[in-house]
């Protein structure tokens, strides 16, 4: 039998190691191009996979599986509620002149980055703005399931 999973732990860790890590270099939040994760409205990140896991469990010494895990049970992770999947390639830009780009993605609610930065930073007290970070709306077909049964992305984050 596998011990079980101390989510709220879990939680707490990755809030308080991702505030201090921002303090240190606020590049890994919500500058696109650079950063793991981006505020695309006002509900969601889009996080790059796997950098955004990755990223935490490293600076968590936390493992992979737990991590997931812990986002998906906690409501942090977005899930698509058939296949139990959460990342999907999407096509993204962040300049009216630049090239769009494919990504490997997912989403997290904002709670869990903008609560980081509210209560454990030391340089905001409020969360993050929304980024630049815009997708295409040919991508929108490849992401609509993860929202299900949930608030689905604000039309202001799609470009044509």
């Amino acid at each position: 039998m596998s011990p079980l999973i101390d989510y709220s732990r879990i939680i707490n860790l990755v809030q308080k190691e991702l505030a201090k890590r921002y303090d240190l270099n606020n590049n890994i939040l919500n500058v696109p191009g650079k950063s793991i994760a981006c505020k695309v409205d006002e509900n969601y990140y889009l996080i790059l996979y796997p950098s955004f896991i990755e990223y935490l469990c490293k600076i968590c010494g936390i493992l992979p599986n737990s991590l997931t895990e812990t986002l998906i049970k906690t409501g942090n992770l977005i899930v698509d509620p058939v296949t139990k999947d959460f990342c999907r390639l999407v096509e993204v830009r962040w300049t009216l002149d630049m090239v769009p780009i494919r990504v490997k993605a997912g989403f997290v609610v904002n709670s869990l980055i903008d609560n980081s930065i509210r209560f454990y930073g030391k340089t905001r007290k409020r969360g993050l703005g929304i980024s630049d970070l815009k997708i295409s709306v040919r991508s929108k077909s490849n992401i609509e399931s993860l929202f299900v049964n949930k608030t689905p992305l604000n039309s202001r984050v799609f470009f044509d």
